[in-house]
């Protein structure tokens, strides 16, 4: 069976040859990394050879992982051969996902709701940027209050979910990148996340990016399921992280979902209004009112991939995205320029989904009850967004 891992971890190298980024982490043997470009279409045959050989596997979820994973694997050498793929069919074959546009009536609906909250009068974008500037934490002490917060998020992860024995993870402060923060994993149970300073940190966002990107979010997930799918059961493909594969929609939606599992909002708003203001020297800011505004925007957390299909589906220009985000997301020229830099990115032109879709699956599975032990459940063990569904829709009972 390791020949299995082995050929879908070179092909998945090779590949890497053509889409710099596709490997978004590695820590299998070093053997196995392929460094010399070989022709796409010896690539094509050695995808389709592995899913039939895949499709002999008698572990059935470990078969509907690699199936699901190769064919994402094999849409992405299609497109590298030329392949003419229209956006919503690439999201599609990519990500096992829907695309699903969402009505401007709702970014309607949470810029009514922000007109009533936010004070003053002018256009709604410059007043909530202009409110929201008073949570700005200054660079000296971004890095001092995200410590606190990892050791609370860790403290609270370690008695719910457990984490391997000597796991670590570094912070690092970067510019001139895509995403706003991302977690390099490393192998060995260790991550390094990397937090982007090009734009302004506010203290209200701080906790849920750390849960995201560490406890008990993407270094967590990574970390059990080192343990538990590579050093307890020998399952070498869990050694490599691809980008654009159904996995990222589980991850993200871990991600998405990671800081309700160990704090409830409540104890969030209070511990942020509290001892975190104190640090971050906030004290007496109107947290009440922008926790409210907060709310109202969740909404727009799918203002992104709208303004992806109108880009690569509806054939807008860059200057008309650019319009839309700053007009549903209330974002800034330069955080929009962001979102489009990060929606035109070709390894993650359809990466916005992940985000929205995997939270929605995770939802729709905890609103079914037992949701840590869900969560728990998906932190250390393969999934496909096929088999969220299904599990989703079995009264949610474990595949």
């Amino acid at each position: 069976m390791s020949d299995i891992s082995q050929g879908y971890i070179e092909l998945a190298h090779a590949i890497e040859q053509h889409q710099p980024h596709y490997i978004d982490g590695y820590f299998g043997p070093d053997e196995w990394r392929i460094s010399e470009t070989r022709p796409l279409a010896a690539l094509a045959e050695q995808a389709d050879a592995l899913l039939q050989t895949v499709s002999t596997l008698e572990d059935g979820s470990r078969s509907t992982f690699l199936t699901a994973q190769l064919r994402a694997m094999q849409t992405s050498i299609a497109i590298l051969r030329g392949e003419s793929v229209p956006y919503a069919e690439e999201v599609r074959r990519l990500y096992d996902i829907e695309p699903v546009r969402v009505p401007e009536q709702r970014f309607e609906e949470a810029i009514k709701a922000l007109e009533k909250l936010l004070p003053g009068s002018g256009p709604i974008a410059e007043r909530e940027q202009a409110f929201r500037a008073q949570f700005h934490v200054t660079a000296e002490r971004v890095l001092g209050i995200v410590e606190s917060i990892i050791a609370e998020l860790r403290r609270r992860t370690l008695a719910t979910f457990g984490l391997p024995e000597g796991e670590s993870f570094e912070v690092r402060l970067v510019k001139n990148e895509p995403w706003g923060a991302y977690n390099w994993y490393l192998g060995n149970y260790h991550s390094r996340i990397d937090l982007n300073t090009d734009l302004p940190t506010y203290l209200t966002g701080l906790p849920d990016l750390i849960a995201h990107e560490a406890y008990p979010g993407h270094h967590t997930e990574h970390a059990l399921k080192e343990e538990h799918l590579w050093h307890d059961h020998g399952h070498a493909e869990h050694t490599i992280l691809l980008i654009n594969t159904p996995e990222c929609v589980i991850s993200e939606g871990i991600a998405m979902r990671a800081r309700q599992m160990i704090m409830e909002d409540e104890e969030l708003r209070e511990w942020i209004a509290g001892e975190l203001a104190e640090q971050a020297g906030l004290r007496g800011a109107p947290f009440e009112t922008m926790f409210a505004i907060n709310e109202a925007k969740k909404a727009m957390s799918y203002v992104s991939p709208n303004a992806a299909l109108l880009l690569h589906e509806d054939g807008a220009s860059e200057e008309e995205v650019l319009a839309y985000l700053q007009r549903y997301r209330l974002a800034t020229p330069d955080e929009a320029r962001k979102s489009l830099a990060f929606i035109s990115h070709p390894t993650f032109r359809s990466y916005a989904f992940t985000y929205t879709v995997g939270a929605d699956m995770l939802d729709e599975l905890f609103a079914r009850g037992a949701a840590r032990e869900s969560f728990a459940h998906l932190l250390k063990d393969p999934f496909t967004p096929g088999v969220l569904r299904a599990w989703g829709g079995a009264g949610g009972a474990k595949p």
